[in-house]
């Protein structure tokens, strides 16, 4: 009897099932890799989902009440619209106000003439009888002298007076010597 026949048969069974195991366990490698992957999207979902249970207690119960204004809708509508950050002037230009100079001041002023001649403008509430550039520096003799009447409490003769009660009298004024 001739068993080379079947041997060459039960050679390519062999093979094939050699080959149908080896593509098997490529598959169950590729199946359990993407196992692994489902179980942790899943561990996620089941972290997200609690993470938001315990967040939705903390959430007011019905929403926040819209501003009345008028133009509220249109200021939402101007942000949605906007394909980049909006500043308050392109947000009046979308409402269509009145857009207001740079360096306009609040305050109410009027035009004087200054001492070289010059157009000055003043607030029209200040006081008209102040002079603030009518400032007298004190000489540094001048200066001595007040400080020794005015606050040593000395006489113009240069003799303490009795009974001063000022300040100063620890010697430490003035502390730069004068």
């Amino acid at each position: 009897m001739n068993i080379e026949p079947l041997l060459d048969a039960l050679g390519l069974q062999e093979d094939a099932a050699r080959a149908l195991a080896d593509d098997l366990r490529t598959k169950t490698e590729e199946l359990h890799g993407r196992l692994q992957e489902a179980q942790t999207h899943l561990e996620h979902l089941a972290i997200t989902r609690k993470t938001v249970t315990a967040l939705a207690d903390r959430l007011p119960a019905a929403p926040p009440d819209l501003p009345e204004h008028p133009d509220y809708p249109r200021i939402v509508a101007a942000f949605n619209e906007a394909t980049s950050p909006l500043r308050a002037r392109d947000v009046c230009e979308a409402l269509d106000h009145e857009l207001l100079p740079k360096n306009r001041s609040p305050l109410l002023v009027r035009q004087i003439v200054g001492r070289n001649g010059g157009v000055i403008s003043v607030p029209e509430a200040a006081p008209k009888d102040v002079r603030p550039s009518n400032v007298h520096w004190l000489t540094p003799r001048t200066w001595r002298k007040w400080v020794i009447v005015g606050l040593r409490g000395h006489t113009r003769g240069g003799v303490p007076q009795p009974g001063w009660v000022g300040g100063w009298r620890t010697g430490t004024w003035p502390p730069y010597g004068c």
